[in-house]
């Protein structure tokens, strides 16, 4: 405003603390009470620091207002979890909204709330606003809310007639209507014990709720209750200027508010020029003001349609009797004649306890009091389903017209001094303002009469109707209902929808994909309100407000959205399952949790620490630091030979790291785009697999291009030959010697070639031995590592991929399958008693960034070979048995039978298992170690087969 306002304006603008303050304001200064408690309770209030105010309490006492308490919820989870919003989610359920744009649908709650008589207490759903003793604090499980709506449009939604007639919607609008007001006497009541204070002030939307405003009136047994009559938003620019009038300008004058007609009344002349506009049509006669009350007593005594227009519109949501339509409430079905219209009973103040279970004054109809039994017959047009009517009391001084008219009526036809009263509006559209405008939906509608100021009006051309013909216009009206009886929970449902949201577990699920989508978008971000449903596939506590100004929007089946709040980095969108969970759990999952998510997400450490290098990234650019550092420094790299004789020799050893040298390679084929798709797209096949040697000069000079890709391909896959200056320049200098060193590649001519096939396999890369050796250069001394081929391949895809501990895998080979199963295993242990594959396995886990074994079983195996040629050697008489060194006897008792159970065990050896034996093996075993026999004398034809199974097995030595 300061921007736009002129200079000697812009100086003078002042900021409202607060939205809830302002409300507070409007209600409380206009009361005319000395001191009084201040509810100012909607939908939505001030935003501050991403908290939205939902209720605020406060305490009235002479011109000061303090807060007693002001409940806020995360701002980007309003939208569920304040009472205004979820009345409001109820309402536009039931199908009760007006178009007021191509994007604005206005709630009109107040529907909602004469919906609810209609329905039933449901005992098995769920409790939604949940009360805490001795709080002002409430807990909503907006999720959990959610849920339950969707579970019982699935099971009692039909899709047919008005939202509001289908019972379940009916059932809906009583148990939202009955647990606000539980709520708010909860909140009112705790502040009277607390203040002692007697008297209430109420503002905000939910204000507009009458019926819940009674019976905090009745329950609580108020002295008085004051409710503004603008109480929804339209009220905050009367609460801002007392707010300004009393702590910028210092004044103290406080009065109380009887009127609500502070808008623009309309001159003589304007009222005669919208006379004049429309003459044709109408029959104008000028009254006196006597004269005009007996004119419309006498018609609404005969059942016709009177509307009414003078002085200022009211300001609110209410017609007061300055832009009304009027109807005798003694003619049973003119409710229904007036349509789907709130007909409210207006009654003089010193009349209303007579007709009213009230004694209060309600100038503003924000109370629903019950009619006394007595009067129900004789008023029925504004005796609601309950036996309620939301009274507008009138005094001679504040409403004179109204006020006589009630009188009138009585002695037109007798009964009581109540008069039926509506807004003076055709549905959908505002009240009336205008002379203009009031005689323009006078002739459009089927109003009998209109006064306007002094002016009784009639429809020239057409007749009046009696209340018979009114009636005959109308059909047969439905009444809603609720369900005929009470429904089962729906908790079950509700579990099932939670799992197809969160986890993907959509088996046996009521809900298309589609409608599931649809779902995610509308109600997942409630997630971390649930009560019921606590769990989350999240590896910490679920809180998606990440910093004061950072914001996850959960969406798991469709796109979640990190917002920043100050603007300062864009929104960006990610995946739920791939990128959301690894997001949070770099933020603040506990450490001990990440090896069982990168289990979960099926990542091999190098991957997952990859992925983690992302999060990390991502997390930075929203200024937020992940909780602790994931990955350990790659170990010190060992010194690679100049040339080598043997693919991989230096991989013979167990200690020898090439980390550092393979990381780079690992970089060079990732940004070279070395994938499998991009291999078969440019080979035109349509897996590695299918790589035949007789095409392989077709691949090399007519499909291949001269691209970083297109040569890692010929080198690797196709057989070709570079020239030295092109593979430094694809892998640098020193990546090339090093490649050279590890005897990857050789010389053929003037060029380099490979020895070995590199394969992408599922997102690993794998060296293995030529698949046709060919050429000379191919010719080996060892038994070859078996390329991928089919079968490998079929194997990596069938094998079950579930978290495990540890994986065994026999004949590694290549080590394809132990590589794969790193993804989802804690720790695998692959076995070759082949050299050679041992070396391509160590290479291969080394390039994919994945740890070889500190102790590595191999030698364990070369052990076993070494006790089998020791027993086939002329010598084997001469050596001794013995137990093996790193085994121990573990010797449990059985207290109830008295025998012990015998095991061997190593401390050590993490690749031996408990071996459990009998009592004479335990004997035996003992003399053994005692005595160290040779086998010569020991071995004998009846011990010898078991003694050589013990040997094997590696008991003995």
């Amino acid at each position: 405003m300061r921007r736009v306002l002129p200079p000697e304006l812009a100086g003078r603008v002042q900021r409202v603390p607060s939205h809830h303050l302002a409300h507070a304001y409007s209600t409380y200064w206009n009361s005319g009470f000395e001191e009084a408690l201040t509810l100012a309770v909607d939908a939505t209030g001030s935003t501050i620091d991403h908290r939205t105010e939902s209720y605020t309490l406060y305490e009235g006492r002479g011109q000061s207002i303090t807060t007693l308490h002001s409940e806020a919820v995360t701002a980007h989870l309003a939208g569920l979890s304040t009472l205004g919003f979820l009345y409001e989610y109820i309402t536009r359920k039931a199908g009760f909204v007006t178009q007021l744009s191509d994007r604005v649908k206005h709630a009109e709650s107040g529907k909602l709330m004469g919906l609810a008589p209609f329905g039933r207490e449901q005992p098995n759903l769920h409790r939604w606003i949940h009360t805490v003793e001795n709080s002002y604090s409430l807990k909503i499980p907006a999720y959990d809310i959610f849920l339950e709506v969707a579970a019982l449009e699935k099971l009692y939604d039909n899709g047919e007639g008005k939202p509001y007639l289908r019972p379940y919607l009916v059932d809906l609008a009583y148990k939202v209507q009955k647990e606000l007001e539980q709520a708010l006497q909860h909140i009112v009541g705790l502040a009277m014990k607390q203040t002692g204070l007697r008297k209430l002030c109420i503002a905000g939307g939910v204000g507009l709720n009458s019926v819940a405003n009674y019976e905090l009136l009745q329950q609580l047994q108020l002295d008085d209750i004051f409710i503004f009559p603008a109480a929804g938003d339209s009220g905050i620019a009367v609460g801002c200027a007392l707010w300004a009038y009393h702590t910028i300008e210092g004044g103290q004058k406080r009065g109380r508010l009887t009127q609500a007609t502070l808008g623009r009344s309309y001159g003589q002349d304007q009222i005669t020029q919208a006379l004049q506009h429309f003459q044709a049509d109408l029959l104008i006669e000028e009254l006196t003001p006597d004269e005009l009350l007996d004119r419309s007593a006498l018609a609404l005594a005969r059942g016709n349609v009177v509307a009414r227009f003078e002085g200022g519109s009211e300001y609110g949501p209410r017609a007061l009797g300055h832009r009304s339509i009027m109807a005798d409430p003694t003619f049973k079905r003119m409710k229904d004649i007036l349509n789907a219209r709130v007909k409210a009973p207006v009654i003089p103040l010193e009349a209303v306890s007579q007709v009213f279970k009230q004694s209060v004054a309600a100038p503003f109809m924000l109370l629903v009091p019950p009619i006394k039994p007595e009067f129900h017959e004789q008023i029925p047009a504004v005796t609601h389903v309950d036996s309620t009517g939301r009274v507008q009391t009138v005094t001679e001084a504040e409403n004179p017209y109204f006020y006589c008219l009630c009188y009138k009526l009585v002695e037109a036809r007798q009964g009581p001094p109540v008069l039926l009263n509506t807004s003076f509006n055709v549905a959908g559209q505002p009240i009336v303002e205008t002379p203009f405008e009031a005689i323009a939906t006078f002739l459009k509608t089927d109003i009998d009469y209109l006064a306007i100021e002094n002016f009784w009006i009639a429809k020239r051309h057409v007749p009046v109707r009696s209340y018979e013909e009114h009636l005959a216009k109308v059909g047969e009206c439905s009444m809603p209902h609720g369900l005929p009886t009470e429904i089962l929970a729906v908790t079950e449902l509700m579990a099932k929808l939670d799992q197809a949201l969160f986890y993907g577990k959509t088996a046996d699920c009521l809900w298309s994909m589609e409608e599931l989508k649809a779902l995610s978008a509308q109600g997942a971000q409630y997630k971390e309100t649930s009560i019921l449903f606590p769990n989350t596939p999240f590896y910490s506590t679920l809180q998606t407000q990440l910093s004061e100004d950072i914001v996850l929007l959960l969406d798991p089946l469709g796109r979640s959205t990190l917002v920043d709040l100050t603007q300062q980095a864009q929104p960006t969108s990610y995946s739920f399952f791939e990128d959301v969970k690894l997001l949070l759990a770099v933020l603040n999952a506990p450490k001990n949790w990440l090896e069982q998510m990168r289990m979960e997400l099926r990542l091999t450490p190098f991957e997952f620490e990859q992925r983690m290098q992302w999060a990390t990234q991502q997390l930075r650019t929203y200024r937020l630091e992940p909780l602790y550092a994931y990955g350990k420094p790659l170990p010190p790299e060992s010194v690679i030979p100049v040339a080598s004789t043997q693919t991989f020799a230096p991989f013979a050893y167990e200690g020898f790291s090439a980390r550092h040298t393979l990381r780079q390679l690992h970089h060079c084929l990732s940004q070279a785009g070395y994938r499998e798709a991009n291999i078969c797209n440019l080979l035109q096949i349509p897996s590695q697999q299918h790589i035949e040697p007789t095409y392989l000069p077709y691949y090399d000079r007519y499909l291949l291009l001269h691209t970083v890709l297109g040569d890692l391909i010929r080198l690797f896959l196709v057989r070709a030959a570079l020239p030295e200056t092109r593979l430094r320049e694809i892998f640098t200098d020193d990546l090339f010697a090093a490649l050279c060193g590890l005897g990857m590649l050789i010389r053929r001519g003037n060029a380099w070639a490979s020895r070995v096939d590199l394969f992408d396999a599922v997102g690993l890369y794998i060296a293995t031995d030529h698949r046709y050796l060919l050429l000379e250069e191919d010719q080996l001394d060892e038994e070859p590592v078996m390329y991928l081929g089919m079968d490998s391949m079929g194997l990596v895809h069938t094998a079950p991929q579930i978290p495990v501990s540890r994986v065994l895998g026999l004949c590694c080979g290549s080590g394809i399958q132990g590589l794969v199963a790193s993804r989802y295993a804690r720790e695998v242990v692959g076995v070759d008693i082949n050299p050679w594959a041992i070396r391509f396995a160590r290479f291969n886990a080394q390039l994919n960034g994945i740890s070889n074994p500190s102790r590595p079983i191999h030698t364990q195996v070369q052990q076993y070979f070494q006790q089998r040629q020791l027993l086939g050697s002329p010598n084997s008489e001469e050596y001794c048995l013995a137990l093996s060194p790193d085994l121990r006897f573990c010797l449990e008792m059985n207290p109830d039978h008295g025998d012990r159970a015998i095991q061997l065990f190593s401390p050590t050896n993490p690749y031996f298992t408990t071996y459990p034996i009998s009592e004479p093996m335990y004997r035996l075993l003992r003399d053994i170690t005692q005595i160290r026999p040779q086998w010569a004398m020991y071995a004998n034809a009846k011990n010898q087969s078991w003694l050589e199974d013990l040997i094997y097995k590696g008991i003995l030595t």
